[in-house]
């Protein structure tokens, strides 16, 4: 079931537009979402602050919700970047340094709502598929 929490960042004017589109539409918007500030947002979108700030506040009430148990939540790349960020005390803003393999599994857990990496891009289970 898709669930709002779980949703990729919000990127407004930039939506469903391809990279060439965003900055011949909005240089100035492009220019700024280059410099990674944590708290700047293209018109209509969502600052990587909020963003992490809603992926962990919806990290911790599942795992407040599911104590002692486990489960599986499937989501996007930006959400897991927020996620590693958050269990590394990284800023929510820069370029990207974990690896996020599509059908990737990641294991994590929460303590005292301190978010802890077991395993990442554990991608065994697909990596004898053909591909092509």
């Amino acid at each position: 079931m898709p669930m709002a929490p779980w949703r990729e960042q919000g990127f407004g004017v930039f939506e469903g537009l391809a990279f060439q589109e965003v900055i011949a539409r909005y240089p100035r918007e492009w220019e700024a979402w280059r410099r990674h500030d944590a708290d700047w947002a293209p018109p209509g979108g969502e600052t990587p602050r909020a963003f992490q700030a809603r992926v962990i506040g919806a990290l911790l009430t599942v795992a407040h919700q599911s104590a002692g148990r486990t489960i599986a939540v499937v989501t996007h790349g930006g959400v897991l970047d927020m996620i590693w960020r958050a269990a590394h005390g990284l800023p929510p803003s820069g370029p990207r340094d974990c690896l996020i393999p599509n059908a990737g599994i990641n294991r994590i857990r929460v303590r005292d709502d301190a978010v802890e990496i077991l395993d990442w891009a554990d991608d065994a289970h697909v990596a004898d598929l053909v591909t092509g």
